[in-house]
C-alpha cells in the first residue's frame, strides 16, 4: 500500500522515538492483513496505539521566529494522519478478490508508462496525451 511506503519515508526505517517505531511496526503489517478478523484486530492496535500516543504526536512548541506554533514531531504527527485518513478506504480488496492488496502492479504499471514517455519527452500536451490513450488502449488489448 502507498502509505506503508510513505510511512517508512516520513518516519525513516530506524526511528529513535518508541512512539514512531510503534507506528512502523504497525504500518508494516497492513500488507498481510487477509481477513477481516486479521484487519478489525489491526485497526484496534491503531486505535490503542493512538489513545496511548496522542498527546506525544500533538505536542506543539512556541517558534519566536515567526510568533506561530508547529508540531513538534512532524512527520509522526503527518504520518498518523495519513493512516487515519485511509482508513475508509483501506480494506476493499477483502470484499472483492479482484482487488489487489497492494498498489506495487499499478505502480509498476505507471513506470513502465513514464519509461516509454521519457522516450518521447519532446512532445506537446496534446501529442502526450495521445499517446498515452494509445499505450493504454494496446495494453488493454494485449497487442
Amino acid at each position: 500500500m502507498a502509505f506503508k511506503r510513505q510511512s517508512q519515508t516520513w518516519l525513516t526505517m530506524c526511528p529513535k522515538a518508541p512512539v514512531a517505531q510503534e507506528l512502523l511496526r504497525l504500518s508494516n503489517r497492513i500488507t498481510h492483513l487477509k481477513t477481516y478478523e486479521q484487519s478489525n484486530q489491526w485497526l484496534a492496535d491503531l486505535y490503542h496505539w493512538h489513545e496511548r500516543s496522542k498527546v506525544y504526536i500533538n505536542e506543539k512548541a512556541f517558534n519566536p521566529n515567526t510568533g506561530g506554533f508547529w508540531y513538534r514531531h512532524k512527520m509522526l504527527h503527518q504520518t498518523t494522519s495519513l493512516i487515519i485518513k485511509a482508513i475508509p478506504n483501506m480494506f476493499h480488496y477483502l470484499d472483492d478478490p479482484q482487488i489487489p492488496y497492494t498498489t506495487d502492479r499499478l505502480e509498476s504499471f505507471f513506470g513502465h508508462l513514464k519509461e516509454k514517455l521519457e522516450i518521447h519527452r519532446g512532445l506537446r500536451p496534446q501529442a502526450k496525451r495521445n499517446f498515452i490513450k494509445w499505450y493504454l488502449h494496446f495494453k488493454n488489448n494485449g497487442k
